[in-house]
């Protein structure tokens, strides 16, 4: 089974459509920033913030690394 599909499975129930397209970008290429979220979802940079929090907040999604040289990892 893919990474995706877990991830499809396992979050499909409580994340809104921002958060999953989030999470498609994050499996997609973890070292991508906010401000790259931010271009390809037509969102402010602050509101890829708000939901990164919140997906944090609930488990889903960590930073790892630094700041600069740093990635987004997916828990399961």
């Amino acid at each position: 089974m893919s990474p995706h599909k877990t991830t499809d499975k396992t979050t499909a129930k409580k994340l809104s459509d921002k958060e999953q397209a989030i999470i498609d970008l994050v499996i997609a290429n973890p070292s991508i920033s906010q401000k790259e979220m931010s271009k390809r979802l037509g969102l402010t940079v602050d509101g890829i913030r708000y939901h990164t929090d919140k997906l944090k907040k609930k488990g889903v999604l960590e930073r790892g690394g630094g700041k600069k040289a740093g990635y987004w990892v997916v828990k399961k």
